[in-house]
């Protein structure tokens, strides 16, 4: 395995901080101040042309509020840790993981050709307990399991978002909630069971008990 220079960096960064290094609006979802820990692997010159330069970016984001709705919402005074981990180099896709406390995951395979149309070659989610699966195929799979969703403040939140860019076909979701909720429809210990077949999800919803 080729030698690698492992660089270190610890810092207290706030969200508008964070925006503007990531050059990315999402983070100014995220309020207040936080202590962050970056540790780079950095191939040596020895190295290949396809070995990456490895980042690892971690946060318990205590001292910081993130102004999302539940499950992901946090308060400032609550610990959640936070980490992201990629990739970098001249390999055709760029790995990229992400997690988030016990409520969320993502695993993406990013295309780092200029100006894609599809960034992310595929992506895997995860809701709630346990990791995120790279689908083996260009698609996007959500999987997972949560006590509890509200969906009303999610929906009002990406009324008028666009995406940006063309994101890879939906293709399974594989959902249990023990109580899911939108506006006065409450639904309990719901399952969802869906794959994409033919421009349409098919397959099966059930749930025990219906308000």
């Amino acid at each position: 395995e080729p030698r690698i220079s492992r660089v270190m960096a610890r810092g207290a960064i706030n969200g508008t901080q964070l925006a503007g290094l990531a050059s990315d609006p999402s983070w100014n979802l995220f309020r207040g101040t936080g202590n962050w820990r970056l540790q780079l692997d950095i191939p040596s010159l020895s190295a290949s042309e396809t070995t990456p330069l490895r980042a690892d970016l971690h946060s318990d984001l205590l001292g910081m509020a993130i102004e999302l709705p539940a499950p992901l919402g946090k308060s400032a005074g609550e610990r959640r840790d936070l980490r992201i981990s990629g990739e970098w180099g001249k390999q055709p896709l760029h790995p990229l993981r992400l997690s988030y406390g016990s409520v969320f995951g993502l695993a993406a395979q990013l295309d780092p050709g200029p100006a894609p149309p599809k960034p992310i070659e595929r992506m895997g989610i995860h809701l709630g307990e346990g990791n995120a699966r790279l689908p083996a195929t260009p698609a996007i799979e959500i999987d997972g399991k949560l006590e509890q969703l509200d969906l009303t403040p999610w929906l009002e939140l990406m009324k008028g978002q666009s995406q940006g860019f063309d994101p890879p076909p939906l293709r399974r979701i594989d959902l249990q909630f023990d109580r899911l909720s939108w506006q006065q429809l409450t639904l309990e210990r719901l399952d969802l069971d869906l794959e994409h077949d033919r421009n349409a999800l098919t397959g099966y919803v059930a749930g025990q008990h219906f308000e």
